[in-house]
C-alpha cells in the first residue's frame, strides 16, 4: 500500500474517530440519565476512553504522513 492510500484511509479513520468522540461526549453529558437507565453508561465511558487513545494515535499518523507540509509551513526551512 502506498503512502497516498494510507493517507486516505487514515483521514477516514480519523474523521470516524472524531465523530465517535463527539457522540460519546454527547451521551455522557446530555443523555447520562438515559444511558444509566439502559445500563450502558459504563460502556460509553470505556468506548470514549479507548477511542481517545485511537484518536491520538491517528493524529500522530496523520502528522507523520504530512510531515513535509508541517515542516515547510509551520516550522520553516532551515
Amino acid at each position: 500500500m502506498n503512502k497516498q492510500k494510507i493517507f486516505k484511509v487514515s483521514v477516514i479513520l480519523l474523521a470516524l474517530s472524531f465523530i465517535t468522540q463527539v457522540a460519546t461526549v454527547i451521551c455522557m453529558v446530555f443523555l447520562q440519565k438515559t444511558m444509566l437507565k439502559l445500563g450502558i453508561l459504563e460502556t460509553i465511558f470505556e468506548a470514549h476512553e479507548y477511542n481517545g487513545f485511537l484518536l491520538v494515535s491517528l493524529v500522530a499518523v496523520h502528522i507523520w504522513l504530512n510531515w513535509g507540509w508541517v515542516r515547510a509551513n509551520l516550522i520553516g526551512k532551515k
